[in-house]
């Protein structure tokens, strides 16, 4: 159901990028009907608690987000999920000058892809 905005009626298929993100707060079934139905090719759900402030406990999401992977899979919907991971990258980084940030972003990115098809 679209609902108002400070420049008049929103329109069915605009969404609100934070409720979006967490998903509706919909069980992972519900959502990747949901997307399903509107043609989605791929959605972008984030770690960020809205409600709360800062991140959702990253087991809880980790299982989130295999929920809506294996939704997807069991109803053959080939969704592609972009799930953030540059909260883990940050601390990888801290504190590292350009020199040790150009030794260490191999690593990064070699141990964030398997996470990638683990999780999602």
């Amino acid at each position: 159901m679209p609902t108002p905005t400070a420049s008049g009626p929103r329109q069915s298929n605009e969404v609100d990028r934070d409720h979006a993100e967490a998903g509706y707060g919909m069980a992972p079934a519900d959502l990747v009907a949901a997307l399903r139905m509107m043609g989605a090719a791929g959605c972008n759900l984030e770690d960020s608690d809205h409600a709360g402030g800062g991140l959702r406990d990253p087991d809880r999401q980790a299982a989130w987000l295999r929920a809506v992977r294996q939704a997807a899979s069991d109803d053959g919907y080939g969704l592609v999920i972009n799930a953030r991971v540059d909260v883990f990258a940050g601390p990888f980084f801290a504190g590292a000058g350009p020199e040790i940030q150009e030794e260490l972003l191999p690593e990064a990115v070699r141990t964030t892809i398997p996470v990638r098809h683990e999780v999602c």
